[in-house]
């Protein structure tokens, strides 16, 4: 306690000036995350095909970056299970794997119920978005014959943007990173599928799911998903 007479010096809280000087940027996007985006596109657009061989070397060289980059975005490539290394270690892309769709489909059927309450509540942009999907995916499945070449990739399409249509307003942030991932999956191993689905199937479901979405009541959207009949993709998995 000060002595009386003693002066006290106060202190008055002045906010500290942003810098306007130039000396520290933010740094541009890691190298590891724009290698391990091209090396994804590559993947699904099929630049590289199912099971090919692919080296360290070669991929620092195409993409002008070292080979550190390079081997982080393929051990993220590998934990989603698009890239592999075999028992002589050596690394390839994953084989295309019709005979997982099936399952594959069932379980991000069984994800999609799990936002019956977010679907619910739903404002409407994200009601919108996920209408839109629904709507595109009903139409594109009734167009295609059953057995059509592009049956498969119909039904893959349509389930990855409904999924992203979800995620896009769940309050559940797991979801949406495990529809993306299944999404993935899809896409990967419906790369070499042709003729062995029949979109149509899924049509009776997606509208029962789109009246759903515009009713918006608890329980309607679950209810509704149980009409998508998995006959759509069941040859897939003989």
């Amino acid at each position: 306690m000060p002595y009386r007479g003693t002066p006290v010096l106060y202190i008055e809280e002045v906010p500290v000036p942003v810098p306007t000087t130039t000396t520290m940027r933010i740094p541009r996007r890691l190298h590891r995350d724009e290698v391990y985006d091209r090396l994804l596109e590559a993947i699904l657009d099929g630049t590289f095909e199912p099971a090919e061989r692919i080296r360290d070397h070669d991929l620092s060289t195409w993409l002008c970056v070292s080979r550190t980059p390079i081997r982080m975005a393929l051990a993220r490539l590998g934990d989603l299970g698009l890239v592999e290394t075999t028992s002589n270690r050596m690394t390839r892309i994953a084989p295309a794997r019709p005979e997982l769709l099936a399952d594959l489909v069932r379980t991000t059927w069984g994800l999609w119920a799990l936002a019956d309450a977010d679907v619910a509540v739903a404002e409407p942009v994200g009601r919108a978005g996920l209408l839109r999907a629904l709507e595109a995916g009903e139409a594109r499945c009734r167009e295609v014959r059953a057995d059509a070449p592009e049956a498969a990739a119909a039904v893959t399409t349509t389930l990855c943007e409904v999924g992203a249509a979800l995620a896009a307003f769940s309050a559940n942030r797991s979801l949406g990173a495990v529809l993306e991932h299944l999404g993935l999956l899809l896409r990967h191993h419906s790369s070499r599928v042709a003729g062995e689905a029949d979109a149509g199937r899924l049509v009776p479901g997606l509208s029962a799911a789109r009246g759903a979405v515009e009713a918006g009541e608890l329980g309607a959207w679950g209810a509704a998903l149980e009409r998508l009949d998995d006959r759509a993709v069941a040859s897939l998995a003989a």
